[in-house]
């Protein structure tokens, strides 16, 4: 497995229960180019590429092309939220984390319009705002293997955490009435049916032998 700068935990996750190594093609720079791109010397190759941006996806693409022009098939280049969503969808694997099949993403617009609507019922300043929307992913990364979607209340004393968990429930409920899950729910989601279904990991693992991803 060659990964490249892996920073977020769940990512890591993913590249570790999604492949399965062998040892099948070599890569190397293309010496004439400031900003080499792989060169494919074996062609039959399962490759899956992991990149936090679209740009950077096709960009990877492009340079993959350019570089070996006889090349008849493309690895599969898309964001780590691509893989993800792709794992989701696949076979119908999104029954087992208990979606509906005609759940949708969360995109950016549409959370920027949640969050805000949950702020005002909330009555909640904008720093107290800018500041939960943050907490947000850092609590679903921490309490991903919880069975809950919400955080019980009771035992907490600050106020302002007291606040963020009021908001983190109510930002949990209306995804769900919504049918919509966020970005990390892509993750996260997709880690979990690698983990607890040996079926769908053994699947990924036979048809992808590396995985590349990005930072």
């Amino acid at each position: 497995v060659w990964v490249i700068n892996p920073v977020i935990p769940y990512l890591v996750q993913i590249r570790c229960y999604f492949i399965s190594v062998r040892i099948a093609a070599v890569f190397a720079s293309d010496p004439s180019k400031n900003h080499p791109a792989p060169i494919v010397k074996q062609k039959e190759i399962d490759l899956c590429s992991g990149w936090k941006h679209i740009s950077a996806a096709r960009n990877f693409r492009e340079r993959i092309q350019n570089a070996n022009p006889d090349l008849t098939q493309l690895p599969n280049i898309s964001t780590i939220h691509g893989l993800a969503l792709k794992i989701l969808k696949e076979n119908e694997n999104y029954e087992r984390v208990g979606l509906n099949p005609n759940f949708e993403i969360c995109d950016d617009s549409q959370r920027v319009t949640l969050i805000k609507n949950i702020g005002d019922r909330l009555h909640l300043t904008q720093q107290y705002l800018t500041d939960f929307e943050r907490g947000v992913s850092v609590l679903k990364m921490n309490n991903q293997n919880s069975k809950e979607n919400t955080i019980e209340t009771q035992n907490i004393k600050d106020k302002k955490l007291t606040k963020f968990v009021e908001f983190f429930n109510e930002y949990q409920k209306t995804l769900q009435e919504q049918n919509l899950i966020d970005y990390d729910d892509m993750l996260i989601l997709s880690v979990k049916l690698l983990k607890n279904n040996p079926d769908i990991r053994s699947h990924y693992e036979n048809i992808c032998e590396y995985v590349i991803e990005d930072e």
